[in-house]
């Protein structure tokens, strides 16, 4: 059985929601920052500036948690 060339096509990764999902996802699955955008390029085109944008808020939002973890210790 011969494969059409769009089933050996990847898929385009650029909506900001699945975005997040994926780095959520990949990052419970124990991988780093630096290696989520290597991973995701595997299998889609993603959007780098979207991706960048999502790391960071994750990154935000882990420093908030970190920073109020800490408060709590101190109190």
């Amino acid at each position: 059985m011969k494969l059409s060339e769009e089933d050996c096509a990847k898929r385009r990764l650029v909506d900001r929601e699945e975005i997040r999902l994926a780095v959520r996802l990949l990052k419970q699955h124990g991988y780093g920052d630096e290696e989520i955008a290597p991973q995701l390029s595997r299998f889609y085109y993603v959007d780098i500036d979207t991706l960048n944008e999502e790391l960071a808020v994750e990154l935000d939002r882990h420093l908030v948690a970190v920073a109020g973890q800490e408060l709590r210790k101190v109190a």
